[in-house]
């Protein structure tokens, strides 16, 4: 009634709001009075219900009327009330009424959200996945260390979390390469995550040893074949999840004159952060031409190298594929020249041999 009152029963009815509160005994209800008073009232009409409302109308207010469009002697008299109250709850709404305040600046203690956040089991995945969104936006640096810490001390964390870590520090470098690459037991969100917080030194360091394990797969090591592909494996895994400003630098800086590790890189470059490889890249266009200068020379090595593989210049094709810039159209053209011709090269060969003894593999 009081609602429609205030609404609808112009000053009349605002007046009667007002009165009515001075002695109603139902929080609920002066709550939503004055949540109406805020709105369509004069401030001296909604300064006389909230300077003399209850302490339980203060509790109500506190947690369910937001401050991002208070102000004045209200605000700061409601902004104290969800401290207190922040003091007194349970870690669920703490955290709520924390990140509330500190979204508004009006508390400011990251390490404490922080703690609390991956402390507070949430209720489902989306409530997850907000909590740890907003947080992120507040203390990216705070949470993502924490996050860090907790992965190589072996403790749990919640799933959403991964996706927001950012590089790791230098002391955990070696800690973070081997959870990357499975020496450490971690699942593989585990995993993913140490390979996200890799820096610049040991992503290069990776790509280095990338090519030293194709060259031993390349020179017939029969004996170790199968641990040097998985090794194989596993690094590409971790080079896959770079943080952009790390791996457009580490991709940039591996030199590489082997059509074997420029295909390499190429693979690199096209399975990068997304299952979906037709997704464009996350990256901005300095860094995009970048990119598109060093494909333009890797094309020119590897057309020109007499050992390149049809499957070689193909991996190249799809870097281009990904970093999708009409620049690298003759890039593309050379290749597919190259490409054919060592098709035509292949059936000359298969031609003259197919009565004999040996027989050729063609390539698709």
């Amino acid at each position: 009634l009081l609602w429609d009152l205030a609404l609808h029963g112009g000053q009349d009815g605002i007046d009667f709001v007002v009165k009515a509160c001075r002695s109603e005994v139902s929080a609920e209800v002066v709550q939503w009075a004055l949540e109406i008073l805020e709105g369509d009232g004069t401030d001296a009409e909604f300064s006389s219900v909230w300077q003399t409302a209850s302490a339980e109308v203060w509790a109500r207010l506190a947690l369910n009327h937001g401050l991002s469009h208070t102000s004045g002697d209200f605000r700061s008299r409601l902004v104290e009330e969800k401290k207190k109250l922040a003091a007194a709850s349970p870690d669920t709404e703490k955290l709520r009424l924390l990140l509330e305040l500190a979204e508004v600046k009006e508390f400011d203690d990251p390490e404490e959200v922080v703690s609390l956040a991956l402390a507070v089991k949430q209720q489902d995945y989306q409530a997850e996945n907000t909590t740890f969104s907003r947080l992120s936006s507040l203390y990216p640096e705070h949470l993502s260390r924490a996050i860090i810490e907790r992965l190589v001390l072996g403790e749990s964390f919640p799933p959403s979390a991964g996706r927001l870590v950012g590089v790791g520090s230098p002391e955990q470098q070696q800690s973070l390469r081997e959870i990357a690459l499975g020496i450490s037991t971690r699942d593989g969100r585990g995993k993913e995550i140490a390979g996200r917080a890799l820096n610049i030194e040991s992503a290069q360091s990776l790509i280095g040893e990338l090519f030293t394990v194709l060259d031993q797969l390349h020179n017939g090591d029969e004996t170790n074949a199968k641990p040097l592909r998985q090794r194989y494996q596993a690094i590409t895994d971790a080079l896959n999840v770079l943080h952009h400003e790390i791996f457009v630098p580490s991709l940039l800086g591996a030199h590489a004159e082997e059509p074997r590790h420029i295909s390499a890189l190429a693979e690199l470059l096209f399975r990068w952060r997304s299952d979906d490889r037709d997704d464009a890249l996350p990256i901005d266009d300095v860094s995009a031409e970048r990119l598109s200068r060093a494909i333009a020379e890797w094309v020119e090595r590897i057309v020109s190298h007499p050992e390149a593989k049809r499957y070689e210049l193909s991996y190249v094709a799809t870097a281009i594929k990904r970093v999708a810039r009409p620049s690298l159209l003759p890039c593309l053209k050379r290749l597919f020249e190259a490409e054919l011709l060592a098709w035509h090269r292949d059936r000359a060969e298969r031609e003259q041999h197919q009565k004999g003894v040996r027989r050729i593999m063609v390539a698709n």
